[in-house]
């Protein structure tokens, strides 16, 4: 297995940023709206899908300004009594949005005001006054939310699943999707939790396309409904702002940029290609990820001895077009001598503060200079840095998972031995602390984090899931094995009203 894994990074050499990205994002399901770093990108189901805590506290300066409201106005919760309260504010920071299924808020700064807001939206959310149990009554009647896991799976197909918020459980629906001679390598979820797009490779024809699917009242995919694009090459990675205006797509040597439409998920292409280092000699990146604050992109290298970094350009004749940042590639400090990163894959904290990659096997970690609006998104590696040397996955592998709460960060051991290992995160250095003994999964892929924070998933090299519960020390319990899946499998997740 180990063999087959090594000769298809060959082929397709590239990755998907999920997990991940798309649980990375501000404003996060499962607390209530964590405002800390951007003033508030609400995702619908902001406020907390299993009674979680509610907002966390804004940053010490305020945070930056909102990004784009929610569009359903924070739907979620299942606990009928809501979230607690979230933590106050040091000087401002957005209250959360959302409501149980009796109405209470789940989320609510509990001392703190609300964030900056852009002409987006990302103003407090509509979800009523904060309560140390819950609070008031919101205004669209809180509906329960409903959570579903998707699967790309190299060889396998695309899958659904419906995930049970009181214990974990996945059930697949349906069986599973593929076009005709085609093979799925990246995926993504759009942050209004109304598409999902799935990059395809058809190994008969030489056609590469990106789907556009739109996602049913039920969870599953209208995949007779679906919108696609053609790129030269093969897109093995997505990543999206986390407003959801761009798509940043990786394939060959270079990253692709796309607008979205909000109301169809259509993807237009903006400008040309960005060739990835310098000319003449252009590297394939292999994974790509947006960090929260949607000021910035990174992307790992298939060869090479650094993380790349861009900044989101607003302005100009093309926004969402990406410059590279001063000092790119950012070295990973401690490489031997003459040693190249081999792809790795990369989450980056909720607050944005701190990014980890896993490439040539090491965990390295690194902080984000983010703090303020003049901030250059530059990497500067953290002291203890790498954290590990057996965290290798197939380049591709989206093999590295940060919880929606910012505080542990799971990582999956493919090549050398098989097993997932999880650390703590230090809240003001984002130095890693183990939290227990690596634990034995056959084949772990990659691994993915449903948006509450409650529960870990592992994509199996061998079509099985395995689920774990998380407890609130980030110790995962009540291991669960589902048959299911597919080889080299990557999942993401959606809250569904």
């Amino acid at each position: 297995m180990m063999t087959r894994s090594r000769a298809v990074v060959a082929l397709c050499a590239v990755t998907t940023a999920m997990s991940a990205c798309d649980s990375t994002t501000t404003g996060s399901p499962s607390d209530g709206g964590d405002t800390s770093m951007a003033g508030g990108s609400g995702s619908p189901s902001t406020g907390g899908t299993h009674g979680s805590t509610g907002g966390s506290s804004g940053s010490p300066t305020g945070g930056h300004p909102g990004g784009t409201g929610s569009v359903t106005g924070g739907r979620g919760g299942n606990d009928t009594a809501g979230g607690a309260a979230g933590q106050p504010g040091l000087d401002g920071g957005t209250g959360g949005q959302g409501h149980s299924p009796a109405g209470g808020t789940g989320g609510g700064a509990a001392a703190g005001g609300a964030g900056a807001s852009t002409a987006d939206g990302g103003q407090a959310g509509d979800g009523g006054q904060a309560g140390g149990d819950g609070g008031q009554a919101g205004d669209d009647g809180g509906q329960p939310a409903r959570e579903f896991g998707y699967i790309a799976a190299r060889f396998g197909g695309l899958l659904t699943c419906s995930i049970n918020l009181a214990n974990g459980a996945a059930t697949q629906l349906g069986s599973a999707f593929n076009p005709p001679r085609s093979s799925p390598l990246a995926i993504a979820v759009h942050p209004s939790q109304k598409f999902v797009f799935v990059a395809y490779l058809n190994f008969q024809d030489n056609l590469n396309l990106i789907n556009t699917y739109p996602i049913a009242s039920n969870g599953t995919l209208l995949t007779g409904d679906s919108l696609s694009v053609s790129t030269p090459d093969g897109v093995g990675g997505i990543a999206l702002e986390p407003q959801g205006h761009f798509a940043y797509a990786i394939g060959g040597k270079a990253i692709y940029v796309y607008r979205i439409d909000s109301d169809t998920g259509a993807l237009t292409p903006v400008g040309d290609p960005l060739l990835v280092g310098s000319p003449p000699d252009h590297v394939a990146p292999t994974f790509i990820a947006a960090d929260p604050s949607g000021r910035f992109v990174y992307a790992s290298p298939g060869f090479g001895t650094g993380v790349f970094g861009y900044r989101i350009e607003r302005a100009g004749s093309a926004p969402g077009a990406l410059t590279e940042l001063a000092g790119s590639p950012f070295t990973i400090p401690g490489l031997p001598e003459g040693a190249s990163v081999f792809g790795g894959a990369i989450a980056i904290t909720p607050n944005g503060r701190f990014l980890y990659t896993s490439g040539a096997g090491r965990l390295s970690a690194f902080a984000i200079d983010a703090d303020d609006a003049d901030a250059t998104g530059a990497l500067n590696p953290i002291a203890g840095s790498p954290f590990s040397l057996v965290v290798e996955s197939d380049a591709p592998a989206p093999n590295v998972a940060i919880d929606p709460q910012g505080g542990h960060l799971y990582a999956t051991q493919f090549h050398s031995g098989a097993a997932l290992h999880g650390f703590g995160i230090t809240p003001d250095s984002g130095a890693l602390a183990k939290l227990e003994e690596p634990i034995d999964v056959a084949g772990p892929y990659s691994v993915a984090i449903d948006p509450s924070g409650h529960f870990l998933y592992v994509p199996n090299d061998g079509n099985t899931l395995t689920g774990y519960a998380i407890a609130p020390t980030g110790v995962l319990t009540d291991p669960q094995q589902f048959q299911f899946g597919g080889f080299e499998a990557k999942m993401v997740f959606a809250i569904v009203p």
